[in-house]
């Protein structure tokens, strides 16, 4: 029995460092990992229903009534920001900790936007957006 827990934990060493190799490779643009975002919206089998509301919905941020229009800008303004602010806080946090070598900014903004991210950064993601959400719905 003690011999199987301490493989057990060798074994769970090896899977968390292979993950941590893994999760280098793909900031570093190496690994293209396929995106969850993508995936979930390409499993759809209603595709041209999901394009013509997508496409409504952008029309409809131009013409519609404008508690629409302030609602929209206040979900896409929200969602950018929130985007903008942990994609630079984890962008800085591995330039001063090391391991920032090779890539920019923007290639850590794109891993989010696959949704590639980690809970963290998606976790943060989600605090400013609910953060916009909030000030637009106190009226702040």
């Amino acid at each position: 029995l003690d011999s199987t827990k301490s493989e057990l934990d060798s074994t769970k060493s090896e899977l968390d460092s292979t993950k941590s190799e893994l999760r280098e490779l793909e900031y570093s643009g190496k690994v293209a990992m396929p995106s969850p975002v993508v995936k979930y919206f390409r499993a759809w089998q209603r595709q041209k229903i999901l394009a013509l509301l997508a496409g409504v919905l952008g029309v409809v941020a131009i013409v519609g009534p404008s508690t629409y229009v302030q609602f929209f800008l206040t979900v896409v303004g929200s969602t950018a920001a929130g985007l903008m602010v942990s994609s630079c806080l984890v962008f800085l946090s591995m330039a001063w900790h090391g391991g920032g070598e090779g890539f920019s900014w923007i290639d850590i903004l794109v891993i989010e936007l696959d949704g590639n991210g980690s809970r963290m950064e998606n976790w943060l993601c989600l605090v400013v957006f609910m953060l916009g959400i909030l000030r637009w719905a106190l009226g702040v």
